[in-house]
């Protein structure tokens, strides 16, 4: 692509840091929500213009009830495969984008192929479909890679990398790291172990009925964004590598939580101590009125 297309990118990052971006290879496992609007920050940054690579997994189709907060969902994108839907629309970016698509998503058959000479793996697979995290965790540790991960609570983003050398993500979900990957998909996750930092402006009853695995979580277009935006500045930190003095990525058993709901950023620790925490926040928010939600009558998809 036109190199004049990235040069808004000097300045705040220096020329030796460009070329970085784009030459380096990132594996984004999940890009219907935070990880197709990651996808795009990535690519507006350069990442795959030059000798890397940018991956892209899902097998999922858009539904309407994504339109809320899915970039690439649209009208017209409706009942397309998510992977093929923000491809497509990184084309359109950059037509000279070097892509690899997996509409499978991440599977046990691919998941070595889809970390294999990644510089970064970031994982944005369903939250309840845990076994799938664990499979790229496995994968990447044993290739040295880290792992990359943000989710959206509220207005709130809330990013951390795995170490290849850290602590796992078995120790997060409660699992031994040589449990078997069919065993992973049957042992049963709370949600509160993917939850430390909960909102204190949420509806008690909505977590509830989240954490209990009645509903899905609610999510929204601004939160989405906070936590996209948060994990591609995660993601330079990873593939800068500390060098010309950018910041160390926060890693597991931290995480850095940037809520714009509630107007601050900190970093927390990544445990059920804080998902402990910040619910008694929620409770005593709740007893001097927070504001009150509701669900749809229809049950929606992820």
């Amino acid at each position: 692509m036109n190199e004049r297309a990235f040069v808004r990118n000097l300045g705040i990052f220096n020329s030796e840091e460009q070329a970085r971006i784009e030459n380096v290879t990132i594996a984004v496992g999940g890009v219907g929500g935070d990880g197709g609007e990651i996808a795009e920050l990535l690519t507006r940054m350069g990442v795959g213009n030059g000798s890397g690579e940018l991956r892209l997994a899902d097998p999922d189709v858009f539904e309407i009830e994504n339109t809320n907060r899915q970039n690439a969902c649209t009208s017209e994108t409706i009942g397309e495969n998510k992977a093929l839907a923000v491809g497509a629309q990184l084309r359109e970016i950059n037509p000279d984008i070097n892509l690899k698509i997996y509409t499978d998503g991440v599977t046990k058959e691919n998941v070595d192929e889809f970390v294999e000479g990644a510089d970064l793996v970031i994982d944005e697979s369903e939250f309840t479909l845990h076994q799938i995290a664990v499979m790229i965790a496995r994968s990447a540790r044993v290739k040295n890679i880290p792992v990359l991960t943000g989710m959206n609570v509220g207005f709130a983003g809330v990013v951390t990398t795995y170490h290849p050398k850290g602590k796992t993500i078995e120790s997060q979900l409660g699992l031994s790291t040589d449990m078997p990957i069919d065993e992973v998909a049957d042992h049963k996750v709370s949600a509160k172990r993917w939850a430390p930092y909960i909102p204190s402006y949420v509806d008690l009853k909505v977590l509830r009925e989240v954490t209990e695995g009645k509903r899905v979580m609610p999510s929204i277009s601004p939160g989405m964004s906070v936590a996209a935006s948060a994990t591609a500045t995660q993601a330079l930190w990873n593939i800068f590598e500390q060098k010309n003095h950018r910041p160390k990525p926060v890693y597991f058993k931290r995480a850095l939580v940037i809520d714009v709901g509630a107007q601050f950023a900190k970093t927390i620790s990544f445990d059920l101590k804080s998902y402990y925490r910040h619910g008694m926040n929620v409770w005593i928010k709740n007893l001097l009125g927070n504001p009150h939600a509701d669900y749809w009558q229809y049950e929606v998809s992820q």
